[in-house]
């Protein structure tokens, strides 16, 4: 099972860096049955994209896959993104479809 993120690119602050823009984001997903935490994953996009490469993250979105391992029935997926430099989150959940 994975978990695919598309966040709008428009919403992170972006720091001028050496030919580019630097973004910092961290990726969050878990799982929860009866209120019982299951499997999650974490990751970290920590990284300045050359103007071309940033343009292109601005006009589709900032796209990142996680593997995880598939929860039991019946859970719920949460998913959490947190713009490093301004500390905002975001987040959602919803039934996993079985």
């Amino acid at each position: 099972m994975g978990v695919s993120f598309l966040v709008d690119a428009t919403t992170l602050a972006a720091e001028d860096s050496d030919g580019g823009k630097h973004i910092n984001v961290s990726f969050y997903a878990t799982s929860f049955t009866d209120g019982k935490m299951g499997p999650s994953v974490s990751q970290k996009v920590d990284r300045s994209f050359d103007d071309k490469t940033y343009q292109q993250i601005l006009e589709h979105g900032l796209l990142l896959h996680m593997d995880m391992d598939p929860p039991p029935p019946k859970s719920r997926l949460h998913l959490a993104v947190q713009d490093g430099r301004t500390g905002l989150v975001s987040t959602i959940n919803a039934p996993i479809a079985q």
